[in-house]
């Protein structure tokens, strides 16, 4: 008699007696956040003067695990040199670099899973900030971006995901 379907049936008999040792690999977990990876600046879809004004060309993100508004951040400009961790929760974050203490904070607050707003202080006054969007199905953000509390001298930025 030949079976149409062996591995069906070796696998049932393997489950049924538990002679079978063999085991599949273990899945690699999905990553789940939008944010997480490497961003590249996109000079055509961005402010030509924010483009021109020496942003940085490239940011790292590892945000989670988890989905809510108050996770764990990673946030790196390696051009810079610059790293910051903290939590998505609005409290400000020392920013890293590899030159001298910059003195700057960054405080990150995670609007939605598709929406983050941050402040840059500097001896608590605000020196910067801005609102990061995820547009084109997560493949690209938005940074509208402005000097100190000047919503008014907004541009944006647009990064694109490497």
């Amino acid at each position: 008699m030949r079976f149409r379907y062996p591995f069906a049936v070796l696998a049932i008999v393997c489950g049924v007696l538990g002679v079978c040792h063999a085991q599949l690999p273990a899945r690699k977990p999905v990553d789940t956040n939008p944010w997480n990876g490497t961003w590249r600046l996109s000079v055509p879809r961005s402010s030509p003067v924010a483009a021109e004004a020496g942003v940085p060309g490239a940011y790292r993100f590892t945000l989670g695990p988890g989905n809510s508004e108050d996770v764990p951040i990673k946030w790196e400009i390696p051009e810079l040199g610059e790293v910051v961790t903290g939590r998505t929760d609005g409290k400000p974050m020392p920013i890293k670099r590899s030159s001298p203490d910059s003195g700057l904070f960054l405080e990150v607050r995670a609007e939605s899973s598709t929406m983050l707003g941050y402040v840059v202080r500097r001896k608590g006054e605000v020196v910067g900030g801005g609102q990061m969007i995820l547009v084109d199905n997560g493949t690209a953000w938005v940074d509208i971006t402005w000097p100190e509390d000047r919503r008014d001298l907004a541009s944006e930025l647009v990064y694109v995901k490497q």
